[in-house]
């Protein structure tokens, strides 16, 4: 009697059956979404698996089985505690063993990971007062969580978490649902407040029971957490003092920042830029913008040059290097001072 596999998530039974080790593909038929297997033997099993032993038992629980493939005898359960910190356990089974467990079994079978877990820690550039978007790419692998875990938790979805940094405190989440996902899932997130300084985020993905709310069944396996900043490119003023000319930006909503401000708009300007006991000869100031690679942006920019008196005050307003806005990918604001006593 024929071992019927079912297709699932995006993984087509087309796909199944060009993946599965056991039993050999003239003994799979494509039906539909559904794959028929025939002839499934032991030997073909230690064969696959290349186990030393040939009984049902021994195969079912030998230590070269892949358990992250979509089909075989491994069984998942979830550990204890709170949803958030559950992990999924792989097990051999302890009875009940049965060569047509290994029907569609995929030696190759990847393990769940992060697929590209610098792109979600990059750090996010946005407008002052606007809303981020979080990104994760991660591999889940080709387990049938919803099949495999029905009994701990009906999961329907894969959430991407953007907490406070350090706290337990939700600041965005976005749920993809899991029948949309193949052995990949590309996730996002964005706040729901709008953000208007410099904030460093947690990023933790879950498998959940809703596609509205956030309930949690466990982690994902494998995705360790992750973490960002979100950073703001828009500043309505930047302010460059004597005392190692540190930032310190504002914006419309009256909040104070804490540097790494990026201008996209507006104006930079520095306030008390000599104000010395000794008398130069030749005082030059320049500034200069340089970009993220530490380039110059424009030309330097000469905002004083002549003979200084101890005790004078030199003080400029207004100061726009090259004349020319900030770029989104980051900024360095240089004041060069050159004296001759």
């Amino acid at each position: 009697m024929a071992k019927i596999l079912n297709a699932y998530r995006m993984i087509t039974a087309a796909v199944i059956k060009a993946n599965a080790d056991i039993p050999n593909q003239g003994d799979m038929t494509v039906v539909g979404t559904t794959v028929e297997c025939v002839d499934i033997t032991t030997q073909k099993i230690r064969n696959a698996i290349g186990a030393g032993v040939n009984t049902e038992s021994g195969l079912a629980t030998a230590s070269g089985i892949n358990h992250w493939s979509g089909f075989g005898p491994t069984k998942r359960t979830l550990t204890g505690g709170n949803s958030d910190t559950r992990e999924i356990v792989n097990s051999d089974p302890t009875e009940n063993y049965k060569q047509g467990d290994f029907a569609g079994y995929n030696h190759a079978a990847i393990t769940p990971a992060w697929h590209n877990k610098a792109s979600a820690e990059i750090d996010k550039w946005i407008d002052n007062g606007g809303n981020a978007t979080f990104i994760a790419s991660i591999d889940i692998g080709e387990v049938r969580y919803t099949e495999d875990l029905a009994a701990a938790g009906n999961i329907v979805g894969i959430a991407l978490v953007a907490y406070e940094y350090g706290t337990s405190t939700v600041k965005a989440f976005g749920i993809t649902n899991i029948n949309d996902c193949g052995i990949a899932a590309d996730l996002t997130a964005v706040t729901s407040s709008p953000v208007y300084l410099q904030t460093r985020y947690d990023l933790k993905v879950f498998f959940v029971s809703s596609l509205i709310y956030l309930d949690i069944v466990c982690r994902v396996p494998n995705i360790t957490d992750g973490s960002c900043y979100v950073k703001i490119k828009q500043a309505t003023h930047l302010t460059i003092d004597t005392a190692g000319f540190e930032v310190y930006p504002t914006n419309g909503n009256g909040d104070s920042g804490i540097g790494n401000f990026n201008l996209s708009a507006g104006q930079c300007s520095f306030d008390d830029a000599v104000d010395h006991s000794n008398s130069y000869t030749g005082l030059s100031i320049d500034a200069e913008l340089l970009d993220w690679k530490g380039d110059r942006v424009g030309s330097l920019v000469n905002l004083f040059s002549g003979a200084y008196t101890a005790g004078t005050h030199i003080g400029y307003k207004v100061a726009q290097p090259a004349g020319t806005n900030i770029p989104s990918t980051g900024y360095w604001f240089k004041i060069v001072f050159t004296s001759t006593e």
